[in-house]
């Protein structure tokens, strides 16, 4: 090989050197950064979604936070039996039912020392299409009032057999938190 082609193939080589040196890893760092933005726009994006969600999760919340209150368990035993009656007129008139009567009933349970809830019973009579009668009734267990609702008895309302009402008998048994400071020791 002659001089001349050494030089030149030596400065090939340096060139090709160079090359890989200065632009392969010029493009390793330009590749890295593009991942890199390709990420951040991602990101951005995952947030700008949430973002859009951000009206619904703020109506969530205050739905949750108005149910949170949950049942109504501190009141003294009259507080809660208004309570509870105002919240049957309330559920029956939504329903299209009509509350008839509610007594007390003598399920009041003295309270033993590991209870925590005390109860108060009441009877309701109830009256309305069936389909109606059932949904007061999932209604009136899951009202603001803590209470076990129990359907004892149905029949047709009236003699005439053409009528669609029934009369339900319904158990309510209303539970109270018990004061354990006024408990005897």
């Amino acid at each position: 090989m002659s001089a001349a082609r050494l030089v030149r193939f030596t400065a090939v080589l340096i060139v090709l050197a160079g090359y890989v040196v200065v632009f392969r890893s010029g493009e390793g760092r330009i590749d890295a950064a593009l991942a890199e933005g390709a990420r951040l726009a991602d990101l951005l994006g995952a947030d700008e979604r949430i973002r859009l969600t951000e009206p619904a999760l703020v109506a969530e919340r205050a739905h949750l936070m108005r149910n949170a209150a949950g049942p109504n368990l501190h009141a003294d035993r009259a507080r809660l039996v208004a309570l509870f009656v105002r919240e049957a007129a309330d559920t029956a008139a939504r329903h299209h039912t009509a509350i008839r009567a509610i007594v007390a009933s003598d399920a009041r349970q003295a309270v033993a020392a590991t209870q925590p809830f005390e109860t108060v019973g009441l009877d309701v009579t109830a009256e309305g299409r069936y389909a109606d009668l059932l949904d007061t009734l999932a209604a009136l267990s899951n009202g603001p009032v803590l209470a076990s609702v129990d359907l004892t008895a149905i029949a047709r309302a009236g003699s005439a057999a053409t009528t669609s009402a029934l009369t339900a008998s319904l158990h309510v048994v209303v539970h109270r938190l018990s004061d354990v400071r006024a408990r005897p020791r």
